[in-house]
């Protein structure tokens, strides 16, 4: 790859798996040192961690369920020691919906998802400001989803979750733009992961490799092409981007 992300710091949040450790795939394969956090597969994180230092970076990962905004902060102190000063942020971590209507959701149930989905991004970006203000460059991703430009029946938890996200970016693009902090969104729609999979094979009783033919271009996202946008969006070529929800859907599913 380019190596031009050469001496910046990352972290990637639920990266062990998926889009998430694509993510700090691309960006350790673009030059940066990455840390990630995982949820419950430490055995999948060391994976990615060995990857990442098989690229010939630096990587560090610590269990930091995204609910837990003590373990965020635990995070950010773990990678500042031993990385370093954050300066590209991803918020990949996040918990889906099972479909349930807004008349049979318990609240307990929508506020776990707003949690994991918004609250804990909007403590996480506070946390690291401080150190990414003095960089010259930063760079904070929120891992969206097409459910914001869909809104669709049975996802109103979901829904709510990462439109507040989306919200927290474009107002964020504007208070740290004068710290040299971009800001913006990638908004997946189906992506070939093992979450997408359950999705598929519970909701519609198929596999990824039947949707092929009825998804745009013939193939199901992959999680390479979603870390590919993001590796655009903290790179010198997107310098005069911020405030953007990109849609990583093919055009529409």
């Amino acid at each position: 790859m380019s190596g031009q992300l050469a001496g910046r710091v990352a972290l990637v949040t639920g990266a062990s798996r998926g889009i998430g450790r694509a993510i700090a795939l691309r960006l350790a394969a673009d030059g940066a040192d990455v840390a990630i956090s995982y949820a419950n597969d430490a055995a999948a994180a060391a994976e990615c961690v060995a990857a990442i230092e098989a690229e010939g970076r630096r990587a560090f990962a610590l269990r930091a369920p995204a609910e837990d905004l003590a373990a965020g902060e635990a995070l950010v102190a773990g990678t500042l020691e031993a990385l370093g000063p954050i300066g590209i942020l991803v918020h990949n971590a996040g918990v889906d919906w099972d479909g349930t209507p807004v008349a049979e959701t318990p609240p307990g149930d929508l506020l776990r998802v707003l949690q994991i989905n918004a609250i804990a991004p909007h403590h996480l970006s506070r946390l690291v400001l401080p150190a990414m203000r003095t960089l010259g460059r930063g760079d904070i991703v929120m891992v969206s989803s097409m459910v914001t430009e869909v809104k669709g029946a049975g996802y109103a938890p979901y829904c709510m979750s990462k439109s507040a996200l989306e919200a927290l970016a474009a107002v964020l693009s504007k208070e740290e733009r004068g710290h040299g902090i971009h800001v913006n969104s990638v908004a997946p729609g189906l992506v070939e992961t093992p979450l997408g999979m359950r999705y598929v094979e519970a909701v519609c009783g198929r596999s990824m490799r039947d949707l092929d033919a009825v998804v745009p271009f013939g193939r199901v996202c992959q999680p390479e092409q979603v870390a590919s946008v993001v590796a655009f969006l903290v790179s010198a070529d997107a310098a005069y981007v911020s405030g953007q929800t990109i849609y990583v859907h093919g055009g529409g599913q």
